[in-house]
């Protein structure tokens, strides 16, 4: 009956830390880029109008003149979701940028390998700066660096608009950038474009209840560190002005999002190194 008993218990456990990492991804996944909820209405809103090579050439043109451009080379057009011209860039210090734009509309959707300026190591702070700066030049003007971490000597950074000091959440563009040298790796756009919906001031709600509020729906035990305003989609798509709250318990730190309008703990999760 002992053994019986162990088993059980070591069952039961092991089983609550499958469901909790698994809700974790699950819902970091979901908060993150829920595109498959909105893709078919937002993507109307973009730009539709297919352009031609020439044209994209163009743009590319347009975009990084201010670097010193010594050729562009169309590789190949890649059929997809969406459907991209992949293109070649060299610029006068001899550097080179492959580039990937959309057919449809003429967007950036990725870039890697590109350095804006040769400076060697590169601060944390001029990391996110040059990134944000690079992103406007591109014409993303709404995107600021919301987020960032570190892998070996690259910076991860996560981009998003942020209106009245709400940072917008579904909406992401994703960066690297290796620190030692000041290049940008890789730069990613898809859930921007194909996620994205112009929101004006006048469309964020205000808060109706406040941080102190917001924070009582958190139990006891958990240490505030930190809070945000933040437009997040819940499990079912729909957009959630939200508190994100940035808590401690012993050693381990969690997110807490509690909805601004009604007070509704919305979803909570650990963050998982």
């Amino acid at each position: 009956m002992k053994k019986i008993a162990v088993s059980l218990i070591v069952l039961i456990l092991v089983s609550s830390i499958w469901i909790t990492h698994n809700y974790h991804f699950q819902n970091t996944y979901a908060f993150l880029c829920n595109s498959q909820l909105v893709s078919q209405n937002i993507i109307s809103q973009i730009e539709r109008k297919e352009i031609t090579v020439e044209e994209a050439r163009e743009k590319i043109e347009r975009r990084f003149s201010r670097y010193g451009i010594k050729s562009i080379e169309h590789l190949k057009e890649e059929a997809g979701s969406p459907n991209v011209y992949n293109f070649k860039i060299v610029f006068a210090n001899d550097k080179e940028l492959c580039i990937q734009v959309t057919k449809i509309g003429g967007y950036i959707l990725n870039i890697c390998c590109f350095t804006p300026r040769l400076s060697g190591v590169v601060e944390e702070q001029e990391c996110l700066q040059m990134v944000e700066e690079f992103v406007h030049d591109l014409g993303f003007t709404d995107l600021k660096a919301i987020w960032y971490s570190y892998v070996g000597d690259q910076m991860a950074i996560n981009l998003a608009p942020v209106i009245k000091d709400v940072i917008v959440y579904p909406y992401l563009m994703k960066a690297r950038v290796n620190c030692k040298t000041g290049e940008i790796t890789h730069l990613e756009a898809r859930s921007y474009l194909y996620d994205y919906y112009p929101k004006g001031e006048e469309e964020i709600e205000e808060p109706i209840i406040t941080y102190e509020e917001a924070l009582s729906k958190l139990d006891e035990r958990f240490t505030p560190i930190s809070y945000k305003k933040v437009l997040l989609f819940d499990d079912i798509g729909k957009d959630r002005l939200a508190y994100e709250i940035k808590s401690k318990l012993g050693e381990f730190i969690y997110y807490f999002y509690v909805d601004a309008i009604t007070g509704e703990l919305i979803k909570a999760f650990p963050v998982v190194d």
